[in-house]
Protein backbone atom coordinates (compact mmCIF):
# COMPACT_ATOMS: atom_id res chain seq x y z
CA UNK A 1 0.00 0.00 0.00
CA UNK A 2 2.98 2.34 0.56
CA UNK A 3 3.85 2.10 -3.14
CA UNK A 4 0.24 2.69 -4.15
CA UNK A 5 0.02 5.81 -1.98
CA UNK A 6 2.82 7.54 -3.92
CA UNK A 7 0.63 7.98 -7.02
CA UNK A 8 -3.00 7.92 -8.05
CA UNK A 9 -3.29 4.50 -9.66
CA UNK A 10 -6.35 3.51 -11.66
CA UNK A 11 -5.58 -0.21 -11.65
CA UNK A 12 -3.37 -2.87 -10.14
CA UNK A 13 -2.41 -5.98 -12.12
CA UNK A 14 -0.97 -8.80 -10.02
CA UNK A 15 0.72 -11.63 -11.91
CA UNK A 16 1.57 -15.15 -10.76
CA UNK A 17 3.28 -17.70 -10.86
CA UNK A 18 4.78 -16.65 -7.68
CA UNK A 19 1.64 -16.47 -5.60
CA UNK A 20 2.91 -13.71 -3.29
CA UNK A 21 1.57 -10.92 -5.51
CA UNK A 22 -1.96 -12.34 -5.25
CA UNK A 23 -1.54 -12.81 -1.49
CA UNK A 24 -0.58 -9.16 -0.95
CA UNK A 25 -3.34 -7.83 -3.19
CA UNK A 26 -5.96 -10.02 -1.51
CA UNK A 27 -5.05 -8.58 1.87
CA UNK A 28 -5.49 -5.04 0.51
CA UNK A 29 -8.80 -5.96 -1.12
CA UNK A 30 -10.19 -7.50 2.07
CA UNK A 31 -9.24 -4.33 3.95
CA UNK A 32 -11.23 -2.32 1.41
CA UNK A 33 -8.17 -0.43 0.18
CA UNK A 34 -8.88 -0.81 -3.53
CA UNK A 35 -12.53 0.24 -3.24
CA UNK A 36 -11.67 3.17 -0.99
CA UNK A 37 -9.18 4.53 -3.53
CA UNK A 38 -11.13 3.63 -6.67
CA UNK A 39 -8.53 1.11 -7.86
CA UNK A 40 -9.48 -1.75 -10.18
CA UNK A 41 -7.75 -4.98 -9.22
CA UNK A 42 -7.03 -7.51 -11.97
CA UNK A 43 -5.47 -10.81 -10.90
CA UNK A 44 -3.59 -12.70 -13.60
CA UNK A 45 -2.88 -16.41 -13.17
CA UNK A 46 -0.38 -17.42 -15.86
CA UNK A 47 -0.22 -20.94 -14.38
CA UNK A 48 -2.53 -22.80 -12.01
CA UNK A 49 -1.88 -22.58 -8.29
CA UNK A 50 -4.33 -24.66 -6.27
CA UNK A 51 -5.07 -26.89 -9.26
CA UNK A 52 -1.44 -27.41 -10.24
CA UNK A 53 -1.11 -31.18 -10.50
CA UNK A 54 1.31 -31.47 -7.56
CA UNK A 55 -0.73 -29.16 -5.31
CA UNK A 56 -3.88 -31.22 -5.94
CA UNK A 57 -2.10 -34.08 -4.18
CA UNK A 58 -1.00 -31.87 -1.27
CA UNK A 59 -2.80 -32.37 2.07
CA UNK A 60 -3.33 -28.57 2.13
CA UNK A 61 -5.15 -28.52 -1.21
CA UNK A 62 -8.42 -27.30 0.39
CA UNK A 63 -6.54 -24.35 1.88
CA UNK A 64 -5.03 -23.59 -1.54
CA UNK A 65 -8.45 -23.77 -3.21
CA UNK A 66 -10.05 -21.55 -0.56
CA UNK A 67 -7.30 -18.96 -1.01
CA UNK A 68 -7.45 -18.93 -4.80
CA UNK A 69 -11.26 -18.76 -4.75
CA UNK A 70 -11.03 -15.68 -2.52
CA UNK A 71 -8.73 -14.03 -5.05
CA UNK A 72 -11.39 -14.61 -7.73
CA UNK A 73 -14.08 -13.34 -5.37
CA UNK A 74 -12.38 -10.06 -4.41
CA UNK A 75 -10.67 -9.20 -7.73
CA UNK A 76 -12.61 -7.04 -10.17
CA UNK A 77 -11.49 -9.34 -12.98
CA UNK A 78 -9.25 -12.38 -13.38
CA UNK A 79 -7.07 -13.20 -16.37
CA UNK A 80 -6.10 -16.85 -16.86
CA UNK A 81 -4.65 -19.00 -19.59
CA UNK A 82 -7.24 -20.56 -21.94
CA UNK A 83 -6.48 -23.95 -20.38
CA UNK A 84 -7.16 -22.72 -16.84
CA UNK A 85 -10.30 -20.92 -17.98
CA UNK A 86 -11.87 -24.23 -19.00
CA UNK A 87 -10.45 -26.28 -16.14
CA UNK A 88 -11.67 -23.87 -13.45
CA UNK A 89 -15.26 -24.93 -14.18
CA UNK A 90 -14.42 -28.12 -12.26
CA UNK A 91 -13.43 -26.20 -9.11
CA UNK A 92 -14.84 -23.51 -6.76
CA UNK A 93 -13.19 -20.76 -8.88
CA UNK A 94 -15.74 -21.64 -11.54
CA UNK A 95 -18.34 -19.69 -9.58
CA UNK A 96 -16.59 -16.55 -10.84
CA UNK A 97 -16.43 -17.57 -14.49
CA UNK A 98 -18.33 -14.42 -15.46
CA UNK A 99 -15.42 -12.23 -14.34
CA UNK A 100 -12.70 -14.53 -15.69
CA UNK A 101 -11.12 -13.71 -19.07
CA UNK A 102 -8.92 -16.18 -20.98
CA UNK A 103 -5.67 -14.54 -22.07
CA UNK A 104 -3.13 -16.39 -24.20
CA UNK A 105 0.43 -15.60 -23.10
CA UNK A 106 2.59 -18.12 -24.98
CA UNK A 107 3.67 -16.50 -28.23
CA UNK A 108 5.21 -17.80 -31.43
CA UNK A 109 8.50 -16.07 -32.22
CA UNK A 110 10.62 -17.08 -35.24
CA UNK A 111 13.93 -18.57 -34.09
CA UNK A 112 17.11 -18.13 -36.09
CA UNK A 113 20.76 -19.04 -35.61
CA UNK A 114 23.72 -17.41 -37.32
CA UNK A 115 25.71 -20.66 -37.60
CA UNK A 116 24.73 -24.36 -37.32
CA UNK A 117 25.22 -26.05 -33.96
CA UNK A 118 28.81 -27.28 -34.22
CA UNK A 119 28.45 -30.35 -31.96
CA UNK A 120 26.00 -32.07 -34.32
CA UNK A 121 27.20 -34.73 -36.73
CA UNK A 122 25.32 -33.47 -39.77
CA UNK A 123 25.89 -36.70 -41.68
CA UNK A 124 23.31 -38.17 -39.30
CA UNK A 125 19.78 -37.27 -38.23
CA UNK A 126 19.78 -35.06 -35.14
CA UNK A 127 16.72 -35.10 -32.87
CA UNK A 128 16.53 -32.61 -29.99
CA UNK A 129 14.51 -32.50 -26.78
CA UNK A 130 14.85 -29.45 -24.54
CA UNK A 131 13.00 -29.27 -21.24
CA UNK A 132 12.90 -30.74 -17.75
CA UNK A 133 11.82 -33.93 -16.01
CA UNK A 134 11.47 -32.62 -12.47
CA UNK A 135 8.30 -34.63 -11.76
CA UNK A 136 6.97 -37.62 -13.72
CA UNK A 137 3.44 -36.78 -12.58
CA UNK A 138 3.80 -33.66 -14.76
CA UNK A 139 5.87 -35.06 -17.64
CA UNK A 140 6.81 -38.72 -17.97
CA UNK A 141 9.52 -39.57 -20.54
CA UNK A 142 9.50 -43.38 -20.18
CA UNK A 143 7.85 -44.20 -23.51
CA UNK A 144 10.10 -41.72 -25.29
CA UNK A 145 13.13 -43.37 -23.65
CA UNK A 146 11.94 -46.82 -24.76
CA UNK A 147 11.48 -45.50 -28.29
CA UNK A 148 14.90 -43.93 -28.75
CA UNK A 149 16.72 -46.86 -27.16
CA UNK A 150 15.38 -49.01 -30.02
CA UNK A 151 16.29 -46.61 -32.84
CA UNK A 152 18.98 -46.99 -35.46
CA UNK A 153 22.36 -45.51 -34.37
CA UNK A 154 22.24 -43.23 -37.42
CA UNK A 155 19.63 -41.22 -35.53
CA UNK A 156 21.27 -39.06 -32.87
CA UNK A 157 19.27 -37.87 -29.84
CA UNK A 158 20.28 -34.76 -27.89
CA UNK A 159 18.45 -34.33 -24.58
CA UNK A 160 18.95 -31.05 -22.74
CA UNK A 161 17.45 -31.58 -19.30
CA UNK A 162 17.75 -28.73 -16.82
CA UNK A 163 16.01 -30.61 -13.98
CA UNK A 164 15.56 -34.29 -13.31
CA UNK A 165 14.52 -36.53 -10.40
CA UNK A 166 15.40 -40.00 -9.09
CA UNK A 167 12.60 -41.74 -11.04
CA UNK A 168 13.84 -40.28 -14.33
CA UNK A 169 17.44 -41.02 -13.39
CA UNK A 170 16.43 -44.69 -12.96
CA UNK A 171 14.69 -44.67 -16.36
CA UNK A 172 17.75 -43.07 -17.91
CA UNK A 173 19.96 -45.83 -16.51
CA UNK A 174 17.53 -48.57 -17.61
CA UNK A 175 16.93 -47.41 -21.19
CA UNK A 176 19.66 -45.00 -22.28
CA UNK A 177 22.97 -46.19 -20.86
CA UNK A 178 25.29 -47.75 -23.40
CA UNK A 179 23.74 -46.02 -26.41
CA UNK A 180 26.38 -43.90 -28.14
CA UNK A 181 23.74 -42.10 -30.19
CA UNK A 182 21.97 -40.68 -27.12
CA UNK A 183 23.55 -37.54 -25.65
CA UNK A 184 22.41 -36.10 -22.32
CA UNK A 185 23.20 -32.51 -21.31
CA UNK A 186 22.37 -31.29 -17.78
CA UNK A 187 21.62 -27.80 -19.07
CA UNK A 188 22.71 -25.22 -21.61
CA UNK A 189 22.38 -21.42 -22.03
CA UNK A 190 19.17 -20.30 -23.71
CA UNK A 191 20.97 -18.99 -26.82
CA UNK A 192 22.66 -22.35 -27.30
CA UNK A 193 19.33 -24.17 -26.86
CA UNK A 194 17.84 -21.99 -29.60
CA UNK A 195 20.82 -22.78 -31.81
CA UNK A 196 20.26 -26.51 -31.23
CA UNK A 197 16.56 -26.24 -32.09
CA UNK A 198 17.18 -24.36 -35.33
CA UNK A 199 19.97 -26.76 -36.34
CA UNK A 200 18.04 -29.95 -35.48
CA UNK A 201 16.39 -32.22 -38.01
CA UNK A 202 13.55 -33.13 -35.63
CA UNK A 203 12.30 -31.63 -32.37
CA UNK A 204 10.81 -33.86 -29.66
CA UNK A 205 7.96 -32.73 -27.41
CA UNK A 206 6.65 -34.66 -24.41
CA UNK A 207 3.18 -33.54 -23.44
CA UNK A 208 2.16 -32.61 -19.92
CA UNK A 209 0.09 -34.97 -17.78
CA UNK A 210 -2.32 -32.12 -17.08
CA UNK A 211 -4.84 -30.15 -19.11
CA UNK A 212 -4.69 -26.80 -17.26
CA UNK A 213 -1.19 -25.66 -18.27
CA UNK A 214 -0.16 -23.97 -21.50
CA UNK A 215 2.61 -25.97 -23.24
CA UNK A 216 4.76 -22.89 -23.88
CA UNK A 217 7.75 -24.94 -25.13
CA UNK A 218 5.64 -26.03 -28.12
CA UNK A 219 5.59 -22.41 -29.29
CA UNK A 220 9.40 -22.30 -29.22
CA UNK A 221 9.44 -25.46 -31.33
CA UNK A 222 6.91 -24.01 -33.78
CA UNK A 223 9.08 -20.89 -34.10
CA UNK A 224 12.07 -23.07 -35.04
CA UNK A 225 10.12 -24.28 -38.13
CA UNK A 226 11.34 -27.88 -37.84
CA UNK A 227 9.52 -31.23 -37.94
CA UNK A 228 8.07 -32.12 -34.53
CA UNK A 229 7.25 -35.41 -32.82
CA UNK A 230 4.75 -35.04 -29.97
CA UNK A 231 4.51 -37.80 -27.36
CA UNK A 232 1.28 -37.55 -25.38
CA UNK A 233 -0.79 -39.46 -22.84
CA UNK A 234 -4.08 -37.52 -22.46
CA UNK A 235 -7.02 -37.62 -24.86
CA UNK A 236 -7.17 -33.83 -25.08
CA UNK A 237 -3.43 -33.19 -24.89
CA UNK A 238 -2.79 -29.44 -24.95
CA UNK A 239 0.31 -29.73 -27.16
CA UNK A 240 -1.67 -31.71 -29.72
CA UNK A 241 -4.24 -28.91 -29.76
CA UNK A 242 -1.68 -26.26 -30.73
CA UNK A 243 0.11 -28.55 -33.18
CA UNK A 244 -3.09 -29.54 -35.02
CA UNK A 245 -2.37 -27.05 -37.86
CA UNK A 246 1.41 -27.50 -37.88
CA UNK A 247 2.34 -28.79 -41.34
CA UNK A 248 5.05 -31.29 -40.37
CA UNK A 249 4.46 -33.25 -37.17
CA UNK A 250 3.24 -36.58 -35.82
CA UNK A 251 1.56 -37.47 -32.51
CA UNK A 252 2.50 -40.70 -30.72
CA UNK A 253 0.47 -41.85 -27.74
CA UNK A 254 2.35 -43.21 -24.73
CA UNK A 255 1.95 -46.90 -23.93
CA UNK A 256 3.29 -49.15 -21.20
CA UNK A 257 5.46 -51.15 -23.60
CA UNK A 258 7.03 -50.10 -26.88
CA UNK A 259 4.79 -50.69 -29.88
CA UNK A 260 6.50 -51.92 -33.05
CA UNK A 261 4.00 -49.88 -35.08
CA UNK A 262 4.94 -46.72 -33.14
CA UNK A 263 8.63 -47.44 -33.67
CA UNK A 264 8.03 -47.85 -37.40
CA UNK A 265 5.99 -44.63 -37.54
CA UNK A 266 8.61 -42.71 -35.56
CA UNK A 267 11.55 -44.05 -37.58
CA UNK A 268 9.89 -43.28 -40.92
CA UNK A 269 9.10 -39.75 -39.83
CA UNK A 270 12.58 -38.88 -38.55
CA UNK A 271 14.27 -40.49 -41.57
CA UNK A 272 12.12 -38.46 -43.96
CA UNK A 273 12.78 -35.26 -42.00
CA UNK A 274 16.53 -34.88 -42.48
CA UNK A 275 17.30 -31.29 -43.49
CA UNK A 276 13.58 -30.49 -43.66
CA UNK A 277 12.63 -26.88 -42.95
CA UNK A 278 9.32 -25.04 -43.14
CA UNK A 279 9.36 -21.40 -44.18
CA UNK A 280 8.88 -18.82 -41.43
CA UNK A 281 6.36 -16.99 -43.60
CA UNK A 282 4.21 -20.10 -43.89
CA UNK A 283 4.31 -20.72 -40.15
CA UNK A 284 3.54 -17.08 -39.41
CA UNK A 285 0.43 -17.21 -41.58
CA UNK A 286 -0.80 -20.27 -39.70
CA UNK A 287 0.03 -18.92 -36.23
CA UNK A 288 -0.34 -15.16 -36.75
CA UNK A 289 -2.92 -15.00 -33.94
CA UNK A 290 -0.14 -16.16 -31.60
CA UNK A 291 2.39 -13.49 -32.59
CA UNK A 292 3.58 -11.18 -29.83
CA UNK A 293 1.87 -8.19 -31.47
CA UNK A 294 -1.45 -10.01 -31.75
CA UNK A 295 -1.39 -11.25 -28.16
CA UNK A 296 -0.40 -7.81 -26.85
CA UNK A 297 -3.30 -6.22 -28.74
CA UNK A 298 -5.77 -8.75 -27.29
CA UNK A 299 -4.41 -8.14 -23.78
CA UNK A 300 -4.82 -4.37 -24.14
CA UNK A 301 -8.35 -4.79 -25.51
CA UNK A 302 -9.34 -6.97 -22.54
CA UNK A 303 -7.78 -4.50 -20.12
CA UNK A 304 -9.56 -1.55 -21.76
CA UNK A 305 -12.92 -3.35 -21.60
CA UNK A 306 -12.52 -3.84 -17.86
CA UNK A 307 -11.47 -0.24 -17.24
CA UNK A 308 -14.41 1.04 -19.32
CA UNK A 309 -16.81 -1.06 -17.27
CA UNK A 310 -17.83 -3.30 -20.15
CA UNK A 311 -16.40 -6.49 -18.65
CA UNK A 312 -15.46 -9.57 -20.66
CA UNK A 313 -18.20 -9.21 -23.29
CA UNK A 314 -17.79 -5.48 -24.00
Amino acid sequence: SEILMKKDYAAVLTVSSHIQAQTDALQLAKRGYFKEHGITWIAYFVDPFATYIRNLKNPDVKHFLDFETEVYQYADAVFTSPEMYEDNLNYPMGRYHDKTIPIQYASMKPLTAQIPYSAFDHSKINCVYIGSFFDITVRNPEYFFQMISACDPAVQFHIVCSLSNPSVDAMKKKYLEGHDNIHWYPGKPLAECHQMMVSADVLINIGNETLNQTPSKVFDYIGACKPIVNFYSLDHDTSMHYLADYPCHIDIRDKKDLSSEDLRKFSEFVNSSKRATISHDHIYQIYKDYSSDSLAEKFIQAFDRIMSGKGKEG
